[in-house]
């Protein structure tokens, strides 16, 4: 997994945009940030990718603790500063106090638990931050704890520059998002007070994209809305026998035969208003048949060749249509995960 070094800068002006339009004063977007920020971001970006903080590990809470740090010694007090353990995992809600004149807060969400990776399987150890050729490599690199460093840096600029914004600001980060998401859950519910905020932006969605070569930005996604999914459990059971005697009404090959029907099923090509905004947007600065489909279905939308092109590329599979896919199977068993989204 890897990153563009400069999507830490292109999201940083985002966030330094939002406050500008939604509370206190303005904040330039268009110099770099300075090298002491920089440089600060980097250090917390390395450590926390340091952190092996998928399931079963129970290191979340160390990633927690550590950005908690981070805030405390940034000048922001012990009481807004929460770590809400749940099981082995943990969430994370800071409060930026504002002067209370321009309404109810503004939530910045992210996420501090990754995919499980197997360091055998990585040619750079993923667990240690590796900038080669101006990319970032490591698990967390891009999904997400890019905009968690990149937050908690802003942050802590903000205050250290005096920044007063006209509402409160909070950042939620949660602790199993590539799982259970139970902390999610458990900011909205047992911790409502906390997180209550008019909106949120989630810097687990849309992100920048910028050219090859010369890293220009192109364009920058905002999320709109986020599919949720569905998963089914696929069991097979027939009368068996002993292997010497196989039947022709297999077990394994009636599950096989169902997995094969999900996958010839093609879902129906749908869209919206922000689907058409999107693919219209993107389809100026997107070349070739991918950038040419974009734009016909923009101007006609359902387009079914124009769909089925686009769901050729997997990072917009699920633009015009449902996404389904198929979980790791469980070893030597007769099931199968099915998700869509």
């Amino acid at each position: 997994m890897s990153s563009r070094c400069m999507s830490l800068c292109a999201s940083a002006a985002a966030l330094c945009m939002s406050l500008a339009v939604h509370g206190g004063p303005a904040v330039s977007t268009s110099a770099a940030a300075p090298d002491a920020v920089r440089a600060q971001a980097r250090e917390i970006f390395a450590h926390i990718v340091g952190i092996e903080s998928s399931i079963g590990k129970a290191n979340v809470p160390l990633v927690a603790q550590y950005l908690a740090e981070r805030f405390k010694a940034g000048g922001f007090p012990g009481a807004d500063i929460h770590i809400l353990p749940l099981g082995e995992t943990a969430s994370l809600v800071v409060r930026y106090r504002g002067n209370g004149k321009g309404g109810r807060p503004i939530a910045f969400m992210a996420h501090m638990d990754v995919v499980t990776a197997v360091r055998s399987d990585w040619k750079r150890d993923p667990y240690r931050l590796t900038e080669e050729d101006g990319f970032f490599f490591g698990r967390g690199t891009s999904d997400v704890k890019q905009e968690a460093a990149l937050l908690t840096a802003t942050f802590l600029r903000l205050k250290a520059e005096g920044f007063m914004p006209t509402r409160d600001l909070i950042i939620a980060f949660s602790g199993d998002e590539e799982t259970a998401q139970a902390t999610a859950r458990d900011l909205v519910t047992t911790h409502r007070d906390l997180v209550d905020a008019e909106f949120a932006l989630n810097g687990d969605g849309g992100g920048g994209v910028l050219s090859e070569g010369t890293a220009k930005p192109l364009i920058f996604y905002v999320q709109g809305a986020e599919k949720s999914s569905a998963q089914f459990l696929l069991t097979t059971r027939n009368p068996g026998g002993h292997s010497s005697q196989p039947r022709p009404d297999n077990a394994i090959y009636e599950l096989a035969d169902a997995l094969k029907a999900v996958q010839r099923y093609q879902f129906p090509v749908k869209w919206n208003e922000w689907t058409l905004g999107d693919l219209k947007a993107a389809s100026l600065v997107t070349k070739g048949p991918l950038g040419e489909a974009m734009a016909r279905f923009a101007a006609d939308p359902g387009n079914a060749a124009a769909a089925a092109e686009i769901t050729k590329t997997p990072a917009f599979v699920g633009r015009p249509s449902t996404a389904g896919s198929f979980r790791a199977p469980a070893p030597r068993t007769c099931r199968r995960h099915c998700r869509s989204w």
